[in-house]
């Protein structure tokens, strides 16, 4: 358990470790949310399609 525990930790710190240097590189950064904002209305389209058009509604396959 504390092994796994130590890991856990470990991944967390470098994942910050990581975003912060990303951070440091604004165009990275800039980069990143703008794919960021593309997946994101991405998938609220698909959504949107989801709600709106009921999977019995849909051409099949």
């Amino acid at each position: 358990l504390g092994s796994w525990a130590g890991q856990v930790v470990f991944s967390k710190s470098t994942l910050l470790n990581g975003i912060a240097a990303v951070q440091h590189n604004s165009v990275t950064t800039v980069s990143i949310t703008k794919l960021g904002t593309m997946l994101s209305n991405g998938l609220l389209r698909t959504i949107a399609a989801s709600v709106y058009f009921p999977y019995h509604d849909r051409p099949s396959g």
